[in-house]
């Protein structure tokens, strides 16, 4: 699988895309994160998605979004 984080800016303009790949077995659970700085303070989106790899870009999971509240 792949696992991949876009971060997007309040104006939806992408300024991150990250990407991890691993492999699951039946019944295998993972729990995944990458991190990410903010240049500036604002409003950001994290978009989450996970396919089956960067060659074979099929879903596997609904895309997931988290709104995130940068300040200094």
């Amino acid at each position: 699988f792949t696992y991949i984080v876009q971060i997007k800016d309040q104006n939806g303009f992408p300024v991150e895309l990250k990407w991890i790949n691993g492999v699951l077995e039946p019944n295998m659970s993972i729990s995944q994160s990458i991190s990410w700085t903010a240049d500036e303070e604002g409003i950001y989106y994290a978009e989450i998605f996970v396919w089956g790899n960067m060659a074979n870009p099929t879903p596997l999971t609904s895309i997931k979004t988290i709104i995130l509240l940068v300040s200094t």
